[in-house]
């Protein structure tokens, strides 16, 4: 099985390495930028849509190729969609727990500080009263307090599988092959 699926754990690998690159330059070059808007859609867009669903396009049909059957399934489709976004998250995880424990412990309390002030900033010029403030705020600590350290980063990643199994199964919809229908 493992064998098979070599070109999905290539793949995820390589998704992976190009991801933990982009969050290295952001967060060399730009720093500030991990607390503001832009950063959120860029994540949201760039690494949790568009690279996950090309990079798992290429190993399913990568996967495809290798295996050279007549008929390829939906659940080998899945299997080779959700390979390589297994494997990205879990290089992903590798690399945050090593980031947030030795490289950067820091990182998120200036993260949190960037989002609490913006938040505020946000919520001010939106004219709310004081409690409503209070209020948000109090939930937008909540939010990042739970995205902290060893243990947000791994429920981060779960939520993250949660969706790429929502896009491998999308993926493998498109990819599998049709059945023949016989000809009368």
């Amino acid at each position: 099985m493992i064998e098979k699926l070599k070109p999905a754990i290539r793949i995820g690998l390589i998704y992976g390495l190009i991801t933990t690159v982009i969050f290295l330059l952001v967060w060399a070059l730009a720093p500030d930028m991990f607390g503001s808007f832009s950063w959120l859609i860029t994540q949201g867009v760039l690494i949790m849509l568009a690279l996950p669903i090309v990079f798992m396009i290429i190993g399913t049909r990568d996967t495809k190729a290798k295996a050279n059957v007549e008929h390829y399934s939906y659940g080998s489709a899945f299997t080779a969609a959700f390979t390589v976004a297994l494997v990205a998250s879990l290089f992903g995880l590798l690399f945050n727990i090593i980031f947030y424990t030795a490289i950067d412990p820091e990182f998120d309390n200036r993260v949190k500080e960037m989002v609490m002030e913006t938040t505020q900033e946000r919520l001010e010029n939106a004219n709310l009263d004081d409690d409503m403030i209070e209020e948000q705020m109090s939930k937008a600590e909540e939010r990042m307090d739970n995205q902290a350290g060893v243990k947000g980063k791994v429920k981060g990643t779960l939520w993250g599988l949660l969706w790429f199994a929502i896009l491998a199964a999308l993926i493998a919809i498109v990819y599998k092959d049709k059945k023949t229908q016989p000809t009368s």
